[in-house]
């Protein structure tokens, strides 16, 4: 089925009208209505499919549907769930998501603006009036069209107004509503009071129209995206296939964590589609010395992980003590086992799982050394430790100094005393602190 097929037969006048009452502050309130008011139950099945096999601690409208419904459900349950929840559809509910072309986006605009699309929609609406709100200096500059909407569903008529300026910045609006049919000259009087922003009221024609037609000229710039077809949204059916089309590290890390040899076949990079998504699974905050795809892919989601579970000792990660087998070379990868050491807690644990001869590696043990003064959480022992090595300290905070210290108040005030330039270095949430920061410029001011 083509696209805008799917859109017109899937459409939801109820729906419409809710979500043009709620919307009336949106600068594309009627295009936003309609595109909310298509219903289409296999994007709402495909999303749950999603999330019975995600292992997150994302909270949404799907995870509570199962919550509730945990074993089997129906069609009906799933109606009558979302309604409630103003949810017919996850496919089409903006006016571009990614799963749309621009050239759709702008046909279902074009479509509106004209009242095409209602009068392709006559069961349900009727266009009674047109007219054309102009410049008299500059016809061509800024304009307004504009038609009586009439909803045979609530018996209302709306004055629908569409404002098209030069520079692009077009919007709509719905301008007032009427219980009772307005003869046309009222109208024209309303729309001549109203007049268009920024321009005199003596500058403005204001006149009856033709229909605006969906013109050959329009059919003919808007040929491909008629053509578009409507793809149903893919319905997960299995872990497996979960894993595959997955993109949250929480989950991917569960399944890991739960039986590596099994899952990790399935995510490895090499496994996943190059479309630069599932390669990448988290966005690196540091600089990851090892080259190879995969290492980076392990060495981000072990950043998150231990990020998140900064308490967790690593012999009781089956992930971790899967990959360290000596029948794998991880655990023989120096530039792999300097990078671990950069993102974990348990480091006594972490080098007992690396080669040997990694333990007589001065620098890298040199390194393990440094970093495991920063895992010690007495404050008094850290402060101990920037005073001191304060002829060092910058370098410290730039290579060894974790997140929890640069975000801790008392911590991060000793260390700007020893040097103030290691401002850079404050915390992102430390920064929002206005207390903590104002503070910091008094610090600055005694300098």
């Amino acid at each position: 089925m083509k696209k805008i097929d799917f859109l017109y037969k899937n459409f939801d006048v109820d729906f419409f009208l809710k979500h043009l009452k709620s919307n009336k502050d949106n600068e594309q309130p009627i295009q936003y209505a309609v595109l909310n008011s298509v219903k289409d139950l296999q994007s709402i099945k495909a999303k749950l499919s999603y999330f019975k096999y995600y292992k997150g601690n994302s909270k949404n409208i799907f995870t509570e549907f199962l919550k509730k419904f945990p074993n089997t459900y129906k069609d009906q349950d799933i109606e009558i769930f979302f309604r409630k929840k103003n949810l017919i559809s996850d496919s089409i509910k903006q006016f571009k998501d990614e799963t749309e072309t621009f050239e759709f986006y702008d046909l279902k605009k074009t479509l509106i603006v004209t009242g095409e699309f209602f009068r392709r929609l006559s069961k349900f609406f009727e266009i009674t009036f047109y007219a054309c709100i102009r410049r008299k200096d500059y016809p061509d500059a800024s304009w307004e069209d504009a038609y009586l909407l009439y909803c045979k569903r609530d018996k209302i008529y709306r004055l629908c107004v569409f404002y098209f300026d030069d520079d692009g910045n077009d919007n709509e609006y719905v301008y007032r509503e009427f219980k009772t049919k307005p003869y046309n000259f009222i109208l024209l009087e309303i729309l001549k009071k109203k007049g268009i922003k920024y321009v005199s009221k003596e500058n403005i024609s204001v006149n009856l129209c033709s229909p605006f037609k969906f013109s050959s000229y329009w059919k003919k710039t808007h040929k491909k995206a008629q053509l578009e077809k409507h793809v149903d949204p893919k319905i997960i059916k299995n872990e497996k296939d979960f894993l595959k089309n997955c993109d949250d590290n929480q989950s991917i890390f569960y399944y890991l964590n739960k039986d590596p040899e099994k899952y990790y076949k399935i995510i490895r990079p090499e496994k996943q589609k190059s479309n630069g998504k599932k390669v990448s699974l988290a966005s690196p905050n540091d600089k990851i010395k090892s080259s190879s795809q995969e290492a980076k892919f392990i060495i981000r989601l072990f950043s998150q992980y231990w990020n998140n579970n900064p308490k967790e000792k690593i012999k009781n990660n089956n992930f971790f003590k899967y990959l360290m087998n000596t029948k794998y070379n991880w655990y023989q990868d120096r530039l792999f086992i300097m990078d671990l050491i950069y993102k974990c807690n348990d480091l006594d644990t972490l080098t007992s799982f690396i080669h040997p001869r990694f333990l007589k590696d001065k620098d890298l043990m040199e390194e393990v050394r440094i970093l495991k003064l920063f895992r010690n959480k007495s404050k008094d022992f850290l402060i101990k430790v920037f005073k001191k090595n304060e002829k060092m300290i910058g370098d410290l905070f730039a290579n060894y100094v974790p997140e929890y210290i640069k975000n801790d108040p008392l911590l991060m005030m000793e260390a700007l005393k020893i040097d103030i330039n290691l401002m850079p270095y404050i915390g992102k949430e430390l920064k929002k602190k206005n207390v903590f920061m104002s503070k910091v410029n008094n610090l600055v001011k005694s300098k």
